[in-house]
């Protein structure tokens, strides 16, 4: 009898503690308030640098792990940079034509504080990609599946620098 009171109240005290363990996302040490400026943007695609900034800023406020503010309240910068656009065909119809493509846009970032200057979690060569067929032309195509690209490379980018910091 003094053995299964011993074995349940250590089941109840792990089941309170977590036994070490935890639910939903931890930041990076220190960072509860992130700012996070326009990307650089080292792509010939210069339209696409507002709605990847816009599309991560979104999902960092989705996830709620790391507050978005401004710089004078943050705890640390988001630095990031679009470093690739590309477009390739991966259907061809028989004269060879491509037919379908995939579009990849790839991300640079590092969280840096601010009090410090200190590089906290970073993630390099980070991809957002999308398959779609022309059915009008290849830059209506591309406009039109770039929401599915950047909500995909923004749950990348917010994954990799929440997780990194473990």
């Amino acid at each position: 009898m003094k053995m299964k009171t011993i074995l349940l109240s250590l089941t109840i005290l792990c089941l309170l503690t977590g036994c070490g363990y935890h639910l939903g996302s931890v930041p990076p040490a220190g960072v509860t308030s992130v700012y996070i400026p326009m990307f650089e943007n080292l792509t010939h695609k210069e339209e696409i640098t507002a709605d990847v900034t816009e599309g991560i800023i979104k999902r960092f406020k989705t996830d709620g792990t790391i507050k978005i503010t401004d710089k004078e309240n943050a705890d640390a910068i988001l630095i990031g940079k679009i470093v690739d656009y590309k477009t390739e065909a991966v259907l061809f119809n028989d004269q060879d034509v491509g037919e379908e493509f995939r579009v990849v846009i790839t991300v640079d970032v590092s969280l840096v504080t601010i009090s410090d200057k200190k590089t906290v979690s970073s993630g390099s060569g980070l991809r957002g990609q999308a398959t779609t067929q022309i059915v009008v032309n290849q830059i209506e195509a591309e406009k039109r599946i770039l929401p599915d690209i950047i909500k995909n490379l923004s749950k990348k980018v917010v994954e990799v620098i929440i997780e990194s910091a473990w």
